[in-house]
């Protein structure tokens, strides 16, 4: 994920003035890719949660919407927190996070909490400030449901079954 240093100056301008959170750079989701049922050996890994074969993609979108990350290399049944913490991506915001920089992306609830990343408050209670932070945090990481969004519509085939190829 390469930003220059005007990218990363727009993207926190654009994230502060929609959510009010400081250092964000971009936003995190997983979304799955459906395929076409694999052999039999192999169903568990690719049956996700919601009750079709797929390849979990994680997707990072910055201000403007563009993908500045994306892995889609793991079964539909692998977490979102998972595919993160196997990917190059977490690497990468750990050494940029021990050398100094301080960027953020904002992420769902299926990620944790870390200094390079920032999810919801669970369960807070109505009207609490940890109630408010998630209302502007939910602000700030709706573009990546967006971006999402205009993927698949752009790319109509991600809305089918693919045939995947076993590489087993």
């Amino acid at each position: 994920m390469q930003y220059s240093k005007e990218e990363k100056r727009e993207a926190k301008c654009y994230f502060f003035e929609r959510s009010g959170i400081p250092g964000v750079i971009g936003c995190i989701d997983g979304t799955h890719i459906k395929i076409v049922s694999p052999k039999k050996e192999h169903q568990h890994l690719y049956y996700n949660r919601k009750g079709f074969f797929s390849l979990n993609a994680m997707i990072v979108c910055d201000n403007a919407m563009r993908i500045r990350y994306i892995n889609a290399k793991y079964p539909g049944a692998t977490h979102d927190a998972n595919v993160f913490n196997m990917s190059a991506l977490k690497q990468q915001l750990e050494e940029e996070y021990r050398s100094g920089e301080r960027n953020m992306l904002l992420g769902d609830g299926g990620y944790a909490l870390q200094p390079y990343m920032l999810t919801p408050y669970r369960n807070p209670e109505p009207g609490s400030a940890e109630c408010m932070f998630n209302g502007k945090h939910s602000q700030g990481r709706n573009i990546v449901e967006r971006t999402i969004g205009v993927l698949k519509n752009r790319f109509r085939c991600l809305l089918v079954a693919v045939f995947l190829h076993q590489l087993h």
